[in-house]
């Protein structure tokens, strides 16, 4: 990261759990949410974080859905809000889907993307979500649109 200039990075998959930690690259900070192993059939795999230069600052942000869409899906999210370089705060949100394309699962996930969706709206800040949604089934994307058109984030 350091070599790149590289101010803000999303990771999906990271692997890490709270026993695990990950090697910062000096001058760069984390936020992260580790895959729930109670809720998990997998016990590898999963878990979302967001990097940032330390010049930067990133807040956690927890969403009120956040509870409702860990318990209700599978859906991974960690919520940054962005302050720095003299603008208005960005929030910034990294979200790992598991694969799954049986269309009840989807639309389980997509249901709580949408709660995502909705709540980062109503911040009324400028939003960018980046992750790994494992929507390789062409059907899959259009929900995915679907719901981003719904809560205006397009």
């Amino acid at each position: 990261m350091g070599e790149e200039n590289i101010d803000v990075l999303c990771i999906s998959e990271r692997f890490l759990n709270r026993e695990k930690t990950l090697d910062l690259i000096n001058g760069h900070d984390i936020i992260r949410y580790d895959r729930n192993l109670k809720q998990s059939t997998k016990h590898t795999g999963g878990g979302v974080a967001i990097l940032t230069k330390n010049t930067l600052t990133m807040q956690l942000v927890t969403q009120k859905c956040f509870d409702h869409v860990q318990s209700q899906s599978k859906v991974e999210i960690v919520t940054g809000r962005l302050k720095g370089c003299n603008r208005t705060p960005i929030l910034i949100a990294c979200v790992y889907r598991p694969p799954s394309y049986k269309l009840s699962n989807v639309k389980r996930d997509v249901i709580a993307l949408e709660m995502i969706f909705e709540e980062l709206n109503n911040t009324h800040l400028e939003v960018i979500i980046m992750g790994d949604f494992n929507l390789g089934k062409n059907w899959s994307y259009s929900i995915l649109e679907n719901a981003l058109h719904k809560a205006n984030l397009n």
